[in-house]
């Protein structure tokens, strides 16, 4: 899990054996797994594109650099990286730096999807007990 350590908030989840990608700018995808954070580079190379770890960090910290680029720091190895996009959440402040933390937790799927199955299983209930049926829109 890549977790804000300021606010607290979830990034993004993967799970140990795979990957996710939640970010591309330019030539470059930010993604996430087991080994950390990651940002990759596209290049093109003999009429192919090849990709690139230009960062990767399990703690880091982002800051607004200037026009638009953002300076990842890596604070276990001081690793300093430009990108053009920051890892910057919607109604936070694009100036402000951030601190990012890798957390491993075992997590089972049906705890983390409560927030949903719950309530429809609550409806699909309901459309049971008064055998009236759901219709999905």
């Amino acid at each position: 899990m890549l977790i804000d350590e300021t606010s607290g908030k979830l990034v993004a989840l993967t799970r140990s054996d795979t990957y996710v990608f939640f970010g591309f700018a330019e030539k470059f995808i930010y993604g996430l797994d087991k080994k950390g954070f990651f940002i990759l580079e596209r290049v093109p190379e003999n009429g192919d594109e090849t990709l690139y770890v230009v960062f990767r960090s399990k703690k880091f910290y982002q800051q607004y650099h200037d026009e638009d680029k953002y300076l990842f720091v890596d604070q276990g190895r001081n690793y300093r990286f430009v990108g053009p996009m920051g890892l910057v959440f919607e109604n936070e402040e694009i100036e402000k730096t951030y601190h990012f933390v890798i957390k491993k937790e075992k997590v089972k799927v049906s705890e983390f999807y409560t927030y949903i199955t719950r309530p429809l299983k609550r409806i699909l209930e309901i459309s049971i007990t008064s055998g009236n049926p759901v219709h999905w829109c």
